[in-house]
C-alpha cells in the first residue's frame, strides 16, 4: 500500500515449497513521499514449512526499509535450515556480498540481521565436513589461491561431477547435489 508520491511499495515473493510450503512474503507499506519499502522474501519449505518474510512499513518522506527474510524450514537430508538473511539490498549497502546459504561450521555468524541455522544431523554433519575436506583437496591440487570460506562458500570452482566421483572412489554409498545452493547429499540407490 502506498500513501505518497514517488513511493514503492513492494511485498516479498512466497519461499519455494519443497514438502511444506514456503513461506509467505513480506507486506510493504508506505505513507510518505519518495520512500520505498520492500517486504522480505518468505523462507524455504522442507520437512516443516519455511518462516515468514519480514513486513517493511516506511511513515515518513525520503526513507526506505527493508523487510528480513524468512527462515528456511529444515530439510530432508538431514540439513537444518538456513537461518533468515537481511534483504539482499542491506547487503549491497554494506559493500557485503550476499550469500544466502549455511555458513561452515567453524565460522561465526558475524552479519548484522541474519538469523541463526538449525542444527544438522549427525549424519548430515559427517557428510558436510566430508564435501568440506574433498573441495579443500581440489583448491590445493589446482593451485588457486584461496581462504577457508571461499572453498566452503564455492558451487563453481569443484565440479559436482568431480565432487562425486571422488566420494565413489573413497568407498561413500551417498552423492551430493546442489539444491537452491545449498550441498543436497543423497543415498545411492543398490
Amino acid at each position: 500500500m502506498v500513501e505518497g508520491n514517488a513511493s514503492t511499495a513492494m511485498g516479498g515473493d512466497a519461499g519455494d515449497t519443497v514438502i511444506g510450503p514456503g513461506g509467505s512474503g513480506g507486506l510493504a507499506r508506505v505513507v510518505g513521499d519518495r520512500s520505498h519499502a520492500f517486504g522480505g522474501r518468505g523462507g524455504r519449505g522442507g520437512v516443516g514449512s519455511g518462516g515468514p518474510g519480514g513486513d517493511a512499513e516506511v511513515l515518513g518522506d525520503d526513507s526506505s526499509c527493508y523487510g528480513g527474510n524468512g527462515g528456511e524450514a529444515n530439510q530432508r537430508d538431514g540439513r537444518g535450515g538456513r537461518g533468515g538473511t537481511p534483504h539482499k539490498a542491506v547487503f549491497d549497502m554494506m559493500g557485503l556480498p550476499y550469500r544466502d546459504m549455511k555458513l561452515p561450521y567453524w565460522a561465526p555468524n558475524l552479519i548484522p540481521g541474519r538469523g541463526g541455522d538449525a542444527g544438522d544431523s549427525p549424519q548430515h554433519i559427517a557428510r558436510r565436513l566430508i564435501v568440506e575436506e574433498l573441495k579443500l583437496r581440489y583448491f590445493a591440487a589446482s593451485g588457486v589461491t584461496y581462504d577457508r570460506m571461499d572453498v566452503w562458500f564455492d558451487r563453481e570452482i569443484v565440479p559436482l561431477a568431480w565432487l562425486n566421483a571422488q566420494l565413489r572412489a573413497d568407498g561413500h554409498e551417498w552423492s551430493a547435489a546442489i539444491v537452491d545452493q545449498e550441498y543436497e547429499c543423497s543415498d545411492m540407490v543398490r
